[in-house]
């Protein structure tokens, strides 16, 4: 009988560490490690034997996110007191035109055995009323600085052709069609429509093209091709330019990574291997397994360059844990070495904020000794006597917050003419930029420009957050009738915030698939193995307590039968 009940709990010993063992199998190698590696498994890009695609890819092929497009823009209230009197510009933010925007992949290939995929992104977007800010309508117009007119002015400084002659035909020409360094636009033509313009009329005229020489040169003027005006001119339901990207089936790191963007290895209309380097994602697709010290580098078809993204926090959307980004603060500071390819040619060589970053009166002196061994292209040496200042040779550096447009956004056509980003309202630019006009007002939290959101197990986006300003310069020559009185100015047109979230069948499949069944299959472990554990210590509480009792048994039976002895013979004697 003992030898049956010995064995009876050593089956239930054993029965007790075997589930107590799967539960932490569970808590640990299965939750921390291989749950991970089995998600891995699942995210590479891959096109079924019958040409369906895995969930993932069919997620990353129609991505399901609400997007949506924040236009402001700035009106310029005081247009003839800045053409006619050097005067301030004074400006006045108007907006949001929202727009809605959708997108999916079209002729998606996948070829080399399924490790690179061919694709190309096709876009639309359709205003929202409802959205857009009270009294925004589809026909409003708006006073900002002309590009037409500044391509033209643009094209001459470039190719230094501002000759005595070449600067009377471009003063005849512009007084001819009534053109001008500002001019009142219909906002939904500076965003997608496009809009008439007679330059631009004139110079796609057939009679144009028959002076054109062979060279694109009339009468000696080097004249811009510009078939269509506006930021996103005739954009709407095309492609940006085509791609080609890992899959990552043989490196799952890799998935989405950029191998080609139209055609291209390197973004090489930036100068230098850290500006012209693609090698990253889109954003859609990160490196799985994120930790907080990994930077993110994301290639932004909108400014036609990367962005490098620096861990900020933990956040959480809907439920679903996220690792907050944000962008680096010396993304747009051209004023740092590494960032050298970044910067503007300044063919125009002027200097539009001149107080910055030594003031007016700065004593320059290149003639000392020491001056031969300074390098004046250095930031740090641009207020030192031996150097002048923000000017250098031929050309004069901007401030930091600002880096030039070298295309047009999603297309590789360079811009036709000199056009900016940056934050918005010239957010990381030094004070002397936002006080060199009426109207700006930078705020951290409005105007920051991106928050990046990741979970970071999948490297998914789950939300996003981008805000960049288009500005275009003006400037002052005397030599040009309508620029004679200009103020040297870089006026900031519109600024624009672009939202992405996920839409709510595809947020609900996330969280379920990377939060509520690892919590289940965490919580299973836990309880597999608490309760073998507190079974045990029951059955070892209850073995102590039924021995005790057995014990006390023993001990009070005998005193049980003398007292009965005692009580019988009390009895008899009575009697």
């Amino acid at each position: 009988m003992v030898k049956t009940i010995c064995t009876r709990q050593t089956i239930y010993l054993i029965i007790a560490i075997a589930i107590a063992l799967i539960g932490i199998f569970l808590v640990g190698p299965f939750y921390f490690v291989l749950f991970g590696k089995l998600v891995e498994t699942q995210i590479p890009l891959k096109e079924n034997e019958d040409g369906s695609y895995s969930k993932l890819t069919f997620y990353w092929q129609s991505f399901p996110v609400d997007e949506y497009w924040k236009h402001f823009l700035f009106n310029i209230t005081n247009a003839d007191e800045f053409i006619y009197e050097n005067a301030m510009p004074r400006l006045v933010e108007v907006g949001p035109y929202t727009y809605k925007e959708w997108e999916f992949k079209q002729e998606v290939t996948f070829f080399d055995n399924g490790n690179m995929v061919y694709y190309k992104n096709n876009k639309s977007w359709a205003f929202q009323p409802d959205l857009s800010c009270k009294y925004c309508l589809y026909g409003d117009y708006i006073m900002m600085p002309n590009p037409a007119f500044m391509a033209v002015v643009g094209e001459m400084f470039k190719w230094n052709q501002t000759s005595g002659a070449n600067n009377f035909i471009l003063n005849l020409a512009t007084m001819l069609v009534g053109e001008y360094p500002l001019r009142k636009i219909p906002i939904a033509g500076i965003l997608f429509d496009s809009y008439n313009d007679p330059l631009i009329d004139v110079i796609n005229s057939p009679l144009y093209n028959l002076l054109l020489d062979k060279n694109g040169f009339i009468f000696g003027v080097k004249i811009p091709v510009i078939p269509a005006l506006g930021y996103f001119p005739h954009f709407n339901h095309t492609c940006d330019e085509d791609y080609v990207a890992y899959t990552g089936k043989d490196d799952v790191k890799n998935t989405g990574k950029i191998v080609r963007w139209a055609g291209n290895t390197s973004l090489n209309w930036w100068k230098g291997d850290y500006a012209s380097s693609l090698d990253c994602s889109d954003g859609s697709f990160n490196t799985p397994n994120l930790k907080k010290d990994q930077e993110l580098k994301l290639f932004q078809s909108l400014g036609c360059r990367t962005f490098r993204f620096k861990y900020d926090k933990k956040g959480n959307v809907g439920g679903i844990p996220t690792l907050d980004y944000k962008l680096k603060t010396d993304e747009f500071d051209t004023t740092l070495e590494k960032n050298w390819g970044y910067r503007y040619e300044n063919y125009e060589k002027k200097d539009y904020v001149p107080s910055w970053p030594c003031g007016l009166n700065k004593p320059y002196n290149p003639n000392q000794k020491q001056c031969d061994a300074m390098d004046c292209t250095l930031y740090e040496n641009w207020c030192d006597d031996c150097c002048n200042g923000t000017h250098y040779k031929d050309t004069v550096f901007m401030p930091p917050g600002i880096v030039p447009m070298r295309c047009q956004p999603g297309r590789t056509v360079e811009v036709p003419f000199a056009a900016f980003i940056s934050p918005p309202h010239f957010l990381w630019s030094p004070d002397e930029v936002t006080k060199s006009m009426v109207g700006l007002a930078p705020d951290p939290v409005k105007h920051d420009p991106s928050l990046f959101q990741v979970h970071g197990l999948s490297g998914a986006a789950v939300k996003g957050l981008i805000r960049l300003q288009i500005s275009i310069p003006l400037y002052q020559d005397k030599a040009l009738l309508m620029m004679r009185h200009l103020r040297n100015a870089i006026i900031p047109c519109a600024w624009i915030e672009l939202t992405v979230e996920m839409k709510s069948f595809a947020h609900r499949f996330m969280k379920l698939v990377m939060v509520t069944i690892p919590r289940i299959i965490l919580g299973i472990g836990i309880s597999l193995i608490i309760l073998p554990i507190l079974a045990i210590v029951l059955y070892i509480s209850w073995g102590h307590w039924r021995k005790k009792t057995k014990q006390q048994g023993k001990i009070e039976a005998p005193l049980i039968e003398q007292s009965e002895a005692k009580q019988s013979e009390r009895n008899d004697e009575w009697q």
